[in-house]
């Protein structure tokens, strides 16, 4: 029934498919512009340019803080386009409660995939996998502190969320910056990196738009779930 989906929503039992729909448009956005940071740190690397990698990092970074914008707006509206769309008010207002706490965690995502990229051209796997996997454990135990101890529920859930990509993140940032293993490539901060953003910015754009067109063909499905009856069993079924 509609009470025992609230309640649901409310302890945090019940996740939300068109929330977590919209939290991979920016997955999807982010590697598509990423697939463009690879082909330009293949080629430095090649010419033996390792002060560009730090350059594209931050010129990435800058894209995709930007892009993150528009996605805000999106995420801070998400209810009444889902509403719009012709969805259950009860499915609206649960993807909405749990995108607000993924807001953080867009402009997470528009630093942590450059930066990944950047250690993965140098093959610097496993500081990054370390990191990871000691924020999962972090992860773990705040999710259940938010979820079941706080009563925060969905809310609760994705900031956790969020805050755990920032960590990754700021983990990471620190090791490039400390190690001596990135002192070729990472050389601070450079204005270099506000120039070329409108070439950088095209040849991105198209990489996203492909990846996207790939991979949105199942967002479709589950948003075309929750236009039929009983709405809320048929998005269950396509989440497990």
């Amino acid at each position: 029934s509609l009470n025992e989906w609230k309640d649901e929503i409310a302890d945090g039992r019940s996740g939300s498919p068109e929330g977590r729909n919209l939290m991979v448009v920016m997955d999807e956005c982010s590697w598509g512009w990423e697939a463009r940071w690879r082909h330009c740190a293949a080629r430095h690397l090649e010419r033996k340019k390792y002060d560009m990698l730090g350059i594209y990092v931050q010129r990435s970074a800058i894209l995709l803080t930007l892009a993150g914008i528009p996605l805000t707006v999106i995420y801070v509206f998400s209810k009444q386009i889902l509403l719009f769309l012709g969805e259950s008010t009860a499915i609206a207002g649960a993807a909405s409660v749990f995108v607000m706490g993924l807001i953080p965690q867009i402009f997470a995502y528009a630093i942590n995939f450059p930066i990944q990229k950047f250690m993965q051209a140098q093959s610097l796997v496993a500081p990054s996998a370390i990191i990871s996997a000691s924020t999962l454990l972090v992860h773990l135990l705040l999710s259940w502190l938010a979820v079941y101890k706080m009563g925060l529920g969905l809310l609760g859930a994705s900031l956790v969320l969020s805050l755990s990509w920032w960590i990754i993140v700021i983990a990471q940032f620190v090791y490039i910056v400390t190690s001596p293993n990135c002192k070729q490539t990472w050389t601070g901060f450079s204005i270099k990196a506000f120039s070329g953003l409108c070439g950088f910015l095209k040849l991105s754009t198209a990489s996203a738009v492909m990846l996207c067109l790939e991979t949105w063909y199942f967002q479709i499905l589950v948003l075309l779930a929750g236009l039929l009856k009983n709405a809320e069993i048929e998005l269950d079924s396509l989440s497990i």
